[in-house]
């Protein structure tokens, strides 16, 4: 088992540098010494999952891992990763919690856990509206690229109560505002009387992939109910981030 760790050990460092290495690198960065990390790239080496650079000198991660690493990335099932993390939020805050992906202009609740509370916003499962309408779909659009945004201000804000931000001013203000806290927040912009609270999602390459949150009843969000709300989803974003890879 020792000798498995200390090889995961390197191969965790030559992930992470993201670029060629040296063995007296890898050895500080293992706290191993240079003959062992030697040894380990070997024997990598002979199966492609190392490649060395007989010029430089130099390590870096080899072929064998694209195909591990696409079978992996079919496995990883977004629904699966976050249902037990939505279970979490949902325990922590005491309220309904969901995942939003994108479809086009749309968020699309794809899942749903409730919470205890009788009373409660009713915003299904499988409900779709336009990315600036709610904190949970909002934080979403705000990590998309910058060019997919003015797109989408581009097409247009549907209005559906009169708390639906539909200047592009303001939607962007906004964007801006979660793109520096990592939450969303919003006020009966599609569901009156309902409060909304999402955060951002990333896979291993940084993209946001969707986002998660609760809804509740304007009546229970109250000033401390809102912040504490809003320190869990971020919290529990960030732990599905790094379950699909982030660092």
């Amino acid at each position: 088992m020792q000798s498995l760790d200390r090889a995961l050990r390197v191969l965790e460092q030559l992930g992470e540098k993201g670029e060629p290495v040296s063995i007296s690198e890898l050895a500080e960065a293992t706290q191993l010494p240079p003959s062992t990390v030697h040894r380990i790239l070997q024997t990598f080496a002979k199966k492609d999952y190392v490649a060395h650079n007989p010029q430089t000198h130099l390590y870096h991660l080899g072929p064998a891992w694209i195909q591990i690493g696409a079978a992996a990335a079919r496995m990883v099932n977004l629904s699966e990763v976050c249902r037990p993390v939505l279970t979490e939020l949902m325990q922590a805050t005491g309220e309904d919690a969901f995942l939003v992906v994108r479809v086009g202009r749309h968020g699309v609740a794809i899942e749903r856990v409730e919470g205890p509370n009788t009373l409660k916003v009713v915003e299904r499962r499988g409900w779709e509206m336009e990315l600036h309408c709610g904190g949970i779909r909002r934080s979403l659009l705000a990590f998309l690229p910058e060019e997919e945004i003015e797109a989408y201000i581009a097409g247009g804000l549907e209005v559906y109560t009169d708390n639906t931000i539909s200047d592009p001013d303001t939607l962007r203000a906004t964007l801006a505002q979660i793109r520096r806290d990592g939450v969303g927040v919003s006020c009966g912009e599609y569901i009156p009387q309902a409060v909304g609270t999402g955060a951002p999602v990333f896979d291993a390459r940084d993209r946001v992939v969707g986002s998660i949150g609760v809804v509740m009843p304007v009546f229970r969000a109250t000033d401390e109910a809102r912040a504490m709300v809003s320190a869990e989803v971020r919290r529990y974003a960030q732990k599905v981030s790094r379950l699909l890879g982030k660092r």
